[in-house]
């Protein structure tokens, strides 16, 4: 059933063109020296430019080079905490031992509801209001490209919490305690202001949460009052 031609190529070399129909722009050329029985020589993979010899006929298939396709692997990732309002990005990184190299490709596997990530490995999440508190399993899957394609998979825990509740009480002698729950190694700033029109003062360096529990001190003096805010800098 196959569509032959009516010549054949000399087994001591030769050259090869396809045409376009106006008979002078070429498609696809190949120059080719001595030949070996029962070894062609082709393109792997089908129009890629290297060409190799090949022991194994695929009439109707994929050249193959009589290698095995190997499963891609895939770099674990880490939990993440963010708050509401916040945005998750990071690059999913795949690896494949396969010669020649493969095209890996990313997908997610029953991810939440707007959470995405291109064939690349770039994924992205900005959780709605409807999302937040909530924990979320995600799969990431890297696919190769080989015949048959194989792949491989990872899932990370993604917490998702609502912007921090802050408290403040008044210790007494113009000391004031501002609290607020934070996400352990994230570093936080406190900002005060004396009135609503004020610009905002930062209070002191930024510090790292080292539990799920911050407290930052201030001394207000004489002051009758301030107005704070707790916010997350990374």
């Amino acid at each position: 059933p196959h569509l032959h031609v009516g010549f054949k190529l000399s087994a001591t070399g030769e050259a090869i063109g396809l045409y376009a129909p106006n008979g002078f722009t070429p498609v696809d050329t190949v120059i080719f020296t001595n030949q070996t029985d029962n070894i062609s020589e082709g393109r792997f993979s089908d129009g890629a430019a290297t060409r190799y010899f090949m022991d194994m006929p695929t009439p109707g298939a994929p050249n193959t080079i009589g290698l095995a396709n190997i499963a891609p692997t895939l770099d674990p990732i880490a939990d993440r905490t963010l708050r509401l309002g916040q945005t998750l990005s990071f690059t999913a990184v795949g690896h494949d031992a396969d010669f020649p190299a493969q095209t890996l490709a990313f997908t997610l596997d029953a991810p939440p509801p707007g959470a995405t990530i291109t064939s690349g490995g770039q994924f992205s999440w900005t959780p709605t209001s409807l999302q937040a508190p909530s924990t979320n399993m995600i799969g990431v899957r890297v696919t190769d490209s080989g015949a048959p394609p194989l792949s491989a998979t990872t899932t990370f825990k993604v917490f998702v919490r609502l912007p921090p509740v802050v408290a403040i009480s008044n210790n007494g002698g113009g000391q004031i305690s501002i609290g607020f729950d934070a996400i352990i190694g994230r570093s936080y700033r406190v900002d005060w202001k004396q009135r609503l029109e004020d610009p905002w003062t930062q209070l002191g360096p930024p510090a790292v949460a080292t539990s799920g529990v911050l407290v930052i001190t201030d001394n207000i003096g004489a002051n009758r009052q301030r107005f704070y805010r707790a916010v997350q800098v990374d």
